[in-house]
């Protein structure tokens, strides 16, 4: 009989954890409290959570806020899809793409 409680007691300790129940779960709303949102490693930290908890259109925010805070943030460019081409920051797709008519890759460059 102990056995089973044992068992059983365990069992809802996994379930709490699998849905965040347990002690020390955290939410979006608490890691948004407890980030400084002017400290760019701080909010690269939150964008990468948001990206690890399947929150893809708060982490592009935070990863947007972070190339705002640092301009050369290369891990936030990395995971909004930009390279650096020279001086400037374009999307990798136009980095790959072949100018039409005369443009030039730089013509999508990020103004940040």
């Amino acid at each position: 009989m102990n056995v089973n409680r044992q068992f059983l007691s365990r069992l809802a300790l996994a379930a709490a954890m699998t849905l965040g129940l347990a002690h020390g779960a955290e939410t979006i709303a608490e890691k948004e409290a407890l980030t400084d949102k002017s400290d760019p490693e701080q909010v690269f930290a939150l964008a990468q959570w948001c990206t690890e908890n399947g929150l893809k259109t708060k982490a592009s925010k935070y990863y947007s806020l972070v190339v705002k805070l640092d301009k050369d943030h290369q891990g936030a460019r990395d995971a909004l899809g930009m390279v650096k081409v020279g001086e400037h920051w374009v999307s990798s797709k136009t980095a790959g793409a072949k100018p039409s008519r005369g443009g030039d890759a730089a013509s999508d460059e990020d103004p940040a």
